[in-house]
């Protein structure tokens, strides 16, 4: 894995780490159709796509609040934001060649780069 793809965000100190914003998709359909390995939007918990303004939450299989999808539980009941954990960068066609991908294959928490 290469170091620049993966990063982690802690806001733990209080400072703002992300380099765009993350904002919860309107129109989830049209990522996913748009997305030529559908593994990647299935498999993993948490999925952000890395768009030129913002990076845009299209999964979070531990949604917690309808009016927030940000906010989540994890399967300890423990609530956590998405902004707050760690994703590795995937490119959209990273594991299309991988014929059997497992859930040990794809990191749990995302950001697909280059739709």
């Amino acid at each position: 894995m290469d170091k620049k793809d993966y990063f982690v965000v802690r806001n733990s100190d209080g400072a703002d780490k992300w380099d765009k914003p993350i904002v919860v998709a309107t129109n989830i359909e049209e990522y996913y159709v748009a997305l030529p390995d559908k593994r990647l939007f299935d498999i993993p918990r948490v999925v952000l796509v890395e768009e030129e303004e913002a990076y845009v939450l299209i999964k979070n299989n531990w949604k917690y609040d309808d009016n927030d999808l940000k906010k989540c539980r994890n399967v300890k009941g423990h609530l956590f934001v998405v902004g707050d954990i760690e994703y590795i960068k995937v490119g959209a066609r990273d594991y299309a060649k991988i014929r059997m991908v497992t859930e040990d294959d794809i990191p749990s928490n995302i950001i697909i780069r280059n739709i």
